[in-house]
């Protein structure tokens, strides 16, 4: 019997199939690579053993069967088209323990890793293999670097300052900013050739931080332009000697030169008399002193809100040492001299009342006013500065009568809390800085009236200040040209009426042609056209007529100066009064009889006329 085929596995049994024993590795011989689901051998009918041998006729590619599983076939190519399989690899370079050629690890595994090496390292080729390990080997980079001149040996990889040049897409590197050739040097005015250092920068300034700038408005032109610190000014100091610089300024400063040193800066200086106010871009000068000789209050004027009344600056704040108040006042000793403040020394200042309508610190003070009865007409007030006993300081003081020129004694000044002052020449202290004065430094002094206002009063003898206008209040205003009108009921009046009782009963009149008028000097000036008499006076007792103030001595004619019609009869009268009187009587001319409360009928047709003149009592 022939011997089994050499393609063939051996059987174990010529009588009985044991399956295929394998005693080598056996090799299959196709004319196509094998697949997964190669798993059978087709003549022997059992599985393809492991390992196993599989050669393609066609194309000489190698195989080997390393695993069957699940079905499925695991083949691992070991040779492609008759080559053998890499079993080293040759590099460039190596560095022990780097070998060259590089050899396979026991597994068969070579290590491939990329690197970058510095410049110079490699050469020309820029990019090699080398070996610095055993079984593995790098595929090397070299960086470029700055040299300067060509040079392959330097050629590498780099990258670029994003603020200095553009790499497009395709790797092409251009200048940032313009595709012209690089500045490579600036040539000076003096034939110096600057180049750059070696940041690529050509400096242009001086030890004054750059004062001398450069700016590139034109085209392939540097532009020199001074500049420096923010309110800053360089000035010369000779030629070939570096400028210097004066600031940064502030507010009201000037260059002021020297003629022995350097400019500088500073601020001017207000001398006596002058204040000076330093803004932004702006220097005030103004005189706040008094023409000499001439008493007065310089920078001052008043102000009324939510019941508050202030004497303060002109500009409506409160003084300071840049913005004062300047006071002229007669010499309380030194006849015919003067005593001339500026204050405040520190800080600031103003002077201030609350009235009914704020927290009432006036108080009920009556100044020769009917007590619990309303002065509902305007009421002039007047404006007073009085001078310290010291002669360092003043205080700002109201009171109903004008043309004092001291203050009364202490118990007549009221402060907040008190009601001092009870008859006309009274004087009200405002607070300073919120403080109330001690009456006893302000009694007796020098005083000047600087100006008006107006209050009404209510019948609790609460007063409240009137809007201010500026047709008669505020300094150097006096409602000298104010007509007033005199209430029903004041200072000795009865009720309803401008006539006093006397003992008898006071007639009384429709309507209100009481009026008057007071001067700066203390005069007033009355006027009365009293019509349609409602109820006629009762009594054989002596008419009198009350005063809106008290009389410190009478002018004008002694004759026809009052004249009483009852409609039939005109007659005339002269006033007959005594100084410091609350009241008017009436004499008929030619004859020493006085006009009595009875001769005043109930009718429409009586009418009554008086115009007089008299000085105001201070009293």
């Amino acid at each position: 019997m022939a011997g089994p085929s050499p393609n063939a596995d051996a059987p174990r049994n010529v009588t009985k199939y044991l399956g295929q024993n394998y005693q080598f590795v056996p090799g299959y011989t196709r004319s196509r690579d094998p697949t997964t689901g190669d798993i059978r051998d087709p003549k022997n009918q059992g599985y393809y053993p492991k390992p196993a041998i599989w050669i393609n006729s066609t194309n000489q590619n190698l195989w080997a069967l390393v695993k069957i599983a699940n079905n499925l076939a695991t083949w691992i190519l070991f040779s492609t088209g008759g080559s053998g399989p890499i079993v080293h690899i040759a590099v460039d370079a190596s560095t022990a323990p780097g070998t060259n050629p590089v050899l396979p690890t026991s597994l068969g595994v070579v290590t491939i890793t990329g690197a970058q090496v510095a410049t110079g390292t490699i050469g020309a080729n820029v990019i090699r293999t080398n070996s610095v390990a055993a079984n593995q080997f790098n595929i090397e980079i070299q960086r470029t670097t700055a040299v300067a001149a060509a040079d392959s040996t330097k050629n590498g990889v780099s990258h670029f300052n994003s603020a200095q040049f553009s790499v497009a897409g395709t790797g092409f590197v251009t200048l940032a900013g313009g595709t012209t050739a690089p500045v490579l040097s600036i040539t000076t005015d003096d034939a110096d050739v600057v180049v750059p250092n070696g940041s690529g920068s050509i400096l242009m300034g001086n030890s004054l931080s750059n004062t001398i700038r450069t700016i590139g408005s034109v085209a392939n032109t540097v532009k020199p332009i001074v500049s420096y610190t923010n309110k800053t000014f360089l000035y010369g100091k000779g030629l070939g000697t570096e400028a210097s610089t004066i600031g940064p300024l502030t507010d009201g400063q000037i260059i002021i030169g020297s003629t022995a040193g350097d400019s500088a800066a500073a601020t001017l200086t207000a001398g006596t008399g002058i204040s000076i106010t330093n803004g932004s871009n702006s220097i005030t000068i103004a005189s706040n002193a008094s023409p000499m000789g001439t008493p007065g209050v310089f920078n001052t004027g008043i102000n009324y809100n939510a019941g508050t009344f202030t004497v303060e600056s002109a500009t409506g704040s409160a003084w300071t040492t840049a913005v004062p108040l300047v006071v002229t006042l007669p010499h309380p000793t030194n006849i015919g001299q003067f005593v001339t403040l500026t204050l405040p020394s520190s800080g600031s200042l103003s002077y201030t009342f609350t009235d009914a309508a704020g927290t009432n610190e006036i108080g009920a003070n009556l100044w020769g006013t009917t007590a619990a009865t309303a002065w509902n007409q305007d009421c002039p007030f007047y404006i007073y500065v009085a001078l310290k006993s010291t002669n360092d300081d003043v205080s700002f003081m109201i009171s109903r009568v004008p043309g004092l020129t001291v203050t009364p004694v202490a118990g007549n000044i009221s402060v907040a809390g008190n009601t001092n002052a009870s008859t006309q020449g009274s004087m009200f202290a405002l607070k300073k800085n919120g403080s109330t004065i001690t009456a006893a430094n302000y009694a007796s002094v020098p005083c000047l009236c600087v100006g008006s206002f107006r209050m009404q009063k209510s019948g609790a003898d609460a007063w409240t200040v009137q809007t201010l206008n500026f047709t008669g209040d505020g300094i150097n205003n006096f409602n000298e040209n104010t007509v007033f009108k005199f209430p029903f009921g004041q200072n000795g009046a009865a009720a309803g009426t401008n006539w006093i009782n006397n003992g008898g009963t006071a007639p009384v009149f429709a309507g209100t042609g009481y009026n008057y008028v007071v001067s700066k000097n203390g005069k007033c000036f009355l006027q009365t056209n009293l019509i349609n008499c409602t109820a006629a006076g009762v009594g054989a007792v002596a008419a009198r007529l009350s005063l809106p103030l008290n009389i410190s001595s009478s002018y004008g004619v002694t004759t026809t100066d009052s004249a009483l019609n009852d409609g039939t009869t005109n007659t005339l009268y002269a006033v007959i009064s005594q100084n410091s009187s609350t009241f008017l009587q009436f004499g008929k001319t030619g004859s020493t009889t006085t006009m009595v409360n009875t001769e005043v009928t109930n009718s429409a047709t009586t009418v009554f006329g008086c115009d007089r003149i008299y000085e105001i009592s201070q009293a």
